[in-house]
């Protein structure tokens, strides 16, 4: 991802999961060259993965750190996550089953982002 610059990533994400399984020094400095390199997110969290700002202050949203984000709806809690960008579509999984890939292909990216645009478009 960070090959990239001035882009838009689709991120349906279980935020919380993926401090737990790449800690938060790790997810800071990722959040701080991602702000550099001008990629900015559209994310959806499970309301039970949204972090407290004094513990992560580097996650919050607004223009500044290039991310908005919506909760998905309450009860609706996942803990597999996928980021979307360019032809490419990244899955990582929980540390229970510990697995990621990626998928490049602009068919299935396409797809993906037309999911994606549905639930963003439905969430407040």
């Amino acid at each position: 991802l960070l090959l990239y610059e001035n882009i838009m990533v689709r991120v349906y994400w279980p935020i919380l999961d993926v401090i737990k399984l790449l800690g938060p020094r790790f997810v800071e400095e990722f959040n701080h060259k991602r702000i550099n390199q001008k990629i900015t997110l559209k994310t959806i969290w499970p309301r039970t993965q949204t972090p407290p700002q004094k513990k992560f202050p580097f996650l919050q949203a607004g223009i500044e750190s290039k991310r908005e984000v919506r909760l998905a709806p309450e009860g609706v809690d996942f803990s597999l996550g996928y980021t979307i960008y360019g032809n490419t579509v990244r899955f990582i999984s929980s540390s229970k089953e510990s697995f990621g890939f990626l998928i490049t292909s602009r068919e299935f990216a396409q797809t993906m982002i037309t999911n994606f645009d549905i639930i963003w478009d439905s969430l407040k």
